[in-house]
C-alpha cells in the first residue's frame, strides 16, 4: 500500500514538473521573463471557442454575458451568491458600480447579469473596432492591455499573479 502510494505521489510530482517545464517555454519563447502580446495570445487564444460558443469566429454579446457569469457561478446552480459575486467581481474593476442584487432572495440571475454588463460599456470595452462582435485579437489585446498594469508592453510574473 505505502509503496503505491509512494509511486503514485512520484509521478504527480513528476508530472506537474515536467507541465510546469514545459509550459513555461512554450509562454515566454524568448525566454527574457516577460510575456508580449505574441506571447500571450499563444495560450489565452487556445480559450476563445469557449467564449465562441456558436464557433463562426467571433464573440457577441450573449456569448460573451454568458461565459463571464457562468466563469463566476462557482457552483452552477444558475445564481450568483453574494459570496460568488464578491470572489470574481474584482476582474470587472471600473465597470460595476453596485454591490449586489436588489431582488430577494439575494442572488444575480443570468438576465440581471446581462442587463447590469450591457449598462457598463464593459463588452464594448473589448470590441475595439465597435462591429458588434470581439474577434480573437480584440481578445487577446484588450485582455493584454489590462493585465499590463505598468503599461511597458509585456507581461511579468507580477501582473500574472491570480491569473
Amino acid at each position: 500500500m505505502k509503496t503505491t502510494l509512494y509511486f503514485t505521489c512520484a509521478l504527480l510530482f513528476l508530472g506537474t514538473t515536467l507541465f510546469a517545464q514545459t509550459s513555461n517555454k512554450i509562454r515566454d519563447v524568448n525566454g527574457d521573463g516577460f510575456y508580449d502580446i505574441d506571447e500571450f495570445s499563444q495560450i489565452y487564444s487556445k480559450g476563445y471557442n469557449d467564449w465562441d460558443v456558436d464557433r463562426d469566429g467571433r464573440i457577441n454579446d450573449q456569448e460573451f454575458f454568458d461565459t463571464n457569469y457562468n466563469r463566476l457561478d462557482i457552483n452552477h446552480d444558475g445564481r450568483l451568491t453574494n459570496e460568488e459575486w464578491t470572489a470574481g467581481s474584482r476582474d470587472y474593476e471600473g465597470f460595476i458600480k453596485d454591490d449586489y442584487s436588489q431582488n430577494p432572495p439575494q442572488y444575480i440571475s443570468k438576465s440581471e447579469y446581462a442587463k447590469r454588463f450591457k449598462d457598463t460599456g464593459y463588452y464594448g470595452s473589448y470590441d475595439s473596432n465597435s462591429d458588434g462582435f470581439i474577434d480573437v485579437n480584440e481578445m487577446n489585446q484588450t485582455t493584454f492591455n489590462r493585465l499590463d498594469k505598468n503599461r511597458d508592453g509585456k507581461l511579468d510574473g507580477s501582473e500574472l499573479d491570480g491569473y
